[in-house]
């Protein structure tokens, strides 16, 4: 089930296969499959819904898509309701962030600071936008801007740590004489950036698979206790950070605890390229390997779905946030072909994760798109398929 906001339609898709399944609009608030209730996120004028037969290739499956207008009060609340910008979208991560205590590890749950963030004086802050170095030139415009209290941490973005680090404790001292008066923990959308200083980390030096970029080796950051990889280690300017992985670490709040997982940080990601740079085609691939997994084009955001199949029948069925993406992989017979297109193209992004990340996001985005109707699956030679928000 899809809520369709430019055609100001709801979409159902049934597989009437074997038994099938009973589907009956509910007035014109929901429907009720197999005597289930489902509440819709708008309401619906059910008296003009459609029924669709899709053409299917396997005479024993037949799809049918049923369609409802949405009312016309629902149309006006739903677009002030969703008028927020892509940039907005991107925002995972709640914007009052100052009130963390502490950092874990997803994985084994282990605390990863050295001491709690008030004894390290570490000054908790929103990031304004994962793409600030490039509004630098904004600020260098200003005749007055000798006089202007800039954090230098927003002057420069994240540059990845390219070789061995030195040892770490002498590394530590010399940071900490510099930056002892200005300690900031910078929170984005899908990651964190903390002084090296203040986590208890192991490092780990990563030389990529092809020798002709070595340039993109990087230096990983591992728990102390699980040794799972949590981020990676480099600067922002002449100040050494580590870069943490939100889908990775958690922060632990005086009432919350924020965390994502791997599809909404990759959702986070896109989203904020989307917004910052106009640009809808991305080229995913392992950061050791250096080579391109995925290739993903996002083709809608904001958008209402809910799959039955993937939802548990103990608890109430409920519609949830989706990004829209057609996607190939590098199963695929013609990917290579279609990955060497797109990485000349001006117009495509590469997104490069941990290479474990990419087979997991492959994975999902497989079994994701399995839950779309067979006979509306395929787009040309791209598959569709949904990542959560």
């Amino acid at each position: 089930m899809e809520v369709l906001d430019n055609l100001q339609v709801v979409d159902i898709y049934t597989e009437q296969a074997g038994n099938g399944c009973s589907v009956q609009l509910d007035a014109n608030t929901g429907i009720s499959v197999n005597k289930h209730n489902i509440t819709f996120p708008v309401e619906i004028i059910s008296h003009k819904a459609t029924k669709t037969v899709l053409p299917s290739s396997t005479p024993s499956v037949k799809w049918e898509r049923l369609r409802a207008p949405i009312a016309y009060s629902s149309r006006q609340k739903r677009q002030h309701a969703l008028s927020r910008s892509i940039t907005e979208l991107s925002k995972v991560v709640p914007d009052t962030v100052e009130d963390v205590t502490d950092i874990c590890c997803q994985s084994c749950k282990a605390s990863l600071l050295v001491n709690s963030i008030k004894a390290s004086g570490l000054n908790v802050r929103r990031l304004p936008s994962a793409h600030w170095s490039e509004l630098v030139d904004c600020w260098m415009c200003h005749p007055e801007e000798d006089k202007l209290t800039v954090n230098p941490d927003l002057l420069f973005s994240f540059e990845p740590e390219r070789n061995m680090l030195q040892d770490s404790k002498s590394s530590a001292n010399s940071i900490d004489n510099v930056f002892a008066t200005d300690v900031h923990m910078w929170v984005g959308n899908s990651f964190v950036l903390i002084p090296q200083s203040c986590l208890q980390h192991r490092c780990e030096h990563i030389p990529v698979d092809d020798k002709k970029r070595y340039y993109n080796a990087y230096t990983a950051v591992r728990c102390n206790v699980c040794a799972n990889a949590i981020g990676e280690a480099g600067s922002v300017g002449s100040r050494k950070v580590l870069r943490l992985s939100l889908h990775r670490v958690q922060l632990r709040c005086a009432r919350s605890e924020i965390s994502l997982k791997l599809g909404q940080s990759v959702c986070s990601e896109i989203l904020s390229h989307a917004g910052a740079h106009a640009v809808y085609k991305y080229v995913i691939e392992g950061k050791r390997s250096c080579k391109p997994v995925l290739l993903v084009h996002l083709v809608g955001w904001n958008a209402d779905i809910l799959a039955l199949s993937m939802q548990n029948f103990k608890d109430t069925p409920a519609f949830e946030r989706y990004i829209k993406v057609l996607f190939l992989a590098d199963y695929d017979s013609d990917f290579s072909e279609r990955a060497k297109q797109w990485l000349d193209d001006d117009a495509v992004e590469v997104i490069s994760l941990l290479d474990d990340d990419c087979t997991s996001l492959s994975q999902q985005l497989t079994e994701n798109s399995l839950h779309i109707p067979t006979p509306v699956r395929m787009m040309g030679n791209m598959t569709r398929s949904f990542l959560p928000q």
